[in-house]
């Protein structure tokens, strides 16, 4: 408390105080630790707490630095991949396999990883398991699908592995009958043009192919598309 004097009074009056971000953050994880020890169904029940923090800042600790590793081998192995193909356009296998102590499936897996987190390196601090990461990282699995799992994440919540193949397989299937509503949009386009130009006995034909093409996309509803992430509210670049 600051005193003021005025008029010969004494006044007391309150002194604001910031509480360090530090000292915040300590008190969660000592709510957290305490919510542990005290849950039945969790492993640190009946734990001191002080023990279940230690554990758990411990395993934090593993995890984060593993998922570092496989970034950072992931760098490495695009540098010499690279740096490789400056000189032979073939032998990557060969000099993985004689050169490191990892597969190539796994050197593929490392870069693909690499390369997804340098626009969002962030996406190593979200709790996400390496096989997560190395599907989310596959070229084959689609953008919507990483910024799902990304938010996901970042909102806190746990992402197992279940979550992950079906937001992916989902994801996939809806590109897949994005692309044939595509072709068949197309194929009624190039009909209409050759309409134009037709004969009255033609035209005939090629409205029964426009309507059977129609027909055609409206009954493509089986599979729901994934839903829409924004790219602007989900934080996956660094």
């Amino acid at each position: 408390m600051a005193t003021r004097t005025i008029n010969n009074l004494t006044t007391i009056e309150p002194v604001e105080t910031t509480i360090p971000d530090t000292v915040l953050e300590q008190a969660a994880l000592d709510l957290q630790a305490k919510e542990l020890v005290t849950d039945e169904s969790s492993f640190y029940h009946g734990m001191p707490v002080t023990i279940a923090q230690e554990l758990t800042d411990i395993g934090g600790d593993v995890k984060r630095m593993h998922l570092e590793s496989l970034y950072q081998i992931g760098e490495k192995l695009a540098q010499a991949k690279a740096k490789l193909h400056e000189y032979k356009k073939s032998g990557w296998n060969q000099w993985v396999e004689e050169y490191t102590t990892v597969s190539r499936v796994y050197a593929d897996q490392a870069i693909d990883v690499y390369e997804m987190g340098k626009n969002a390196t962030n996406l190593l601090h979200t709790g996400l398991s390496n096989t997560t990461l190395i599907k989310m990282a596959k070229p084959s699995t689609p953008e919507t699908a990483r910024l799902q799992i990304a938010a996901l994440a970042e909102s806190g919540e746990k992402v197992d592995g279940k979550t992950v193949d079906t937001i992916i397989k989902t994801a996939k299937e809806a590109e897949s009958v994005n692309a044939k509503k595509a072709d068949i949009q197309k194929e009624i386009r190039d009909l209409e043009l050759k309409r134009e130009g037709a004969t009255t006995l033609r035209k005939k034909v090629i409205d029964k192919s426009i309507a059977q093409k129609q027909t055609e996309l409206e009954s493509i509803t089986q599979v729901k598309p994934v839903a829409e992430v924004d790219s602007a509210a989900v934080a996956v670049t660094a």
